[in-house]
């Protein structure tokens, strides 16, 4: 048998077999991203094939211009030039899916507008100097409903976390955060819940302004510069079961809770240790319950809550 025969049975045989994955993919409806600062600009299942690296253009790395889009990052990184983004979400009403790969550099590693629910899980950031998240609903309406989970964030120290602004019932779920300014923030958010995060070396663990009926529950937050939890101007709000840590010797820890102002929060099972200052401080507010907190070598007693607020009892 001649070598161009052999040659031809082997690449009859091999061929289909290699490319025995993309048939799969193509049956699944999945759309290979193999280029960098690209618009998805059709509904759809879309997935990476290889690592990209911003070509410093102003452009997003991938934007994602349509509703309807699920993102698989495939396991690969994203890599993005000083001041640009990673992957934007363009597009108001939609329903945006993004997970499994990793976001390294840039101003903000994932920015949304405006879009009528977004999930993210499964996540790496490092390296952004604005946000490694952000997440902005309609300052009107507030209907982009977050589902967070499973998100790794290491800041520059001078950065933000996971930041969102009018949404409505976020879910943030099993995320690690460390040394950025805030770990997580949300501002004028109506609802949501906070769950099961860990967040270390950050200035503040937890920012709130204006927010009304959340829920920051079960988290994780140690060696604060600032503010394990701080909060303004919110009402009906929750923070209960926290282990909240400072280091009072090494980072001058201040407060574990400070809430500045608000009304009708609920502040329940924490415990909280090691700040120069109280445990739980109500600079301003009325109607606000503590009860059931436990403090360890905190300032002034473990808590200073004011006047018109409401000592529900076993605080020790």
């Amino acid at each position: 048998m001649s070598r161009k025969s052999l040659w031809a049975i082997a690449i009859s045989v091999l061929l289909p077999a290699c490319l025995g994955t993309l048939p799969l993919r193509a049956a699944n409806g999945w759309i290979p991203v193999a280029a960098p600062n690209v618009t998805l600009n059709t509904s759809g299942n879309y997935i990476l094939t290889r690592d990209l690296t911003d070509q410093n253009n102003g452009n997003p790395v991938i934007t994602l211009g349509a509703p309807d889009i699920t993102l698989d990052l495939n396991g690969h990184t994203i890599s993005v030039a000083s001041g640009d983004y990673g992957i934007y979400a363009s597009g108001q009403g939609q329903s945006i899916t993004v997970f499994n790969g990793a976001i390294v550099g840039g101003q903000i590693g994932l920015a949304d507008s405006y879009a009528a629910e977004i999930t993210l899980h499964d996540l790496f950031f490092s390296g952004q100097s604005g946000q490694a998240v952000q997440l902005y609903g309609n300052n009107t309406t507030g209907t982009t409903v977050p589902s967070v989970e499973n998100l790794r964030v290491i800041g520059s120290g001078s950065s933000e976390g996971i930041s969102m602004d009018y949404v409505n019932s976020a879910q943030v779920e099993h995320c690690v955060v460390t040394q950025c300014t805030d770990g997580l923030s949300a501002y004028d958010c109506n609802g949501g819940r906070f769950l099961h995060n860990t967040l270390s070396h950050c200035a503040v663990g937890v920012y709130m302004d204006h927010n009304w009926a959340v829920v920051v529950a079960d988290n994780t937050i140690t060696d604060s510069t600032s503010y394990g939890v701080e909060m303004s101007m919110c009402t009906g709000d929750v923070v209960r079961g926290n282990n909240i840590s400072g280091d009072r010797q090494t980072l001058n820890s201040p407060y574990g809770v400070y809430l500045a102002s608000g009304a009708d929060n609920t502040f329940d099972w924490n415990l909280i240790n090691d700040h120069t200052d109280p445990g739980l401080e109500i600079s301003a507010g009325t109607a606000n319950v503590y009860a059931f907190n436990r403090w360890a070598n905190d300032g002034l007693g473990g808590v200073d809550a004011g006047t018109g607020n409401i000592d529900g009892g076993d605080n020790y």
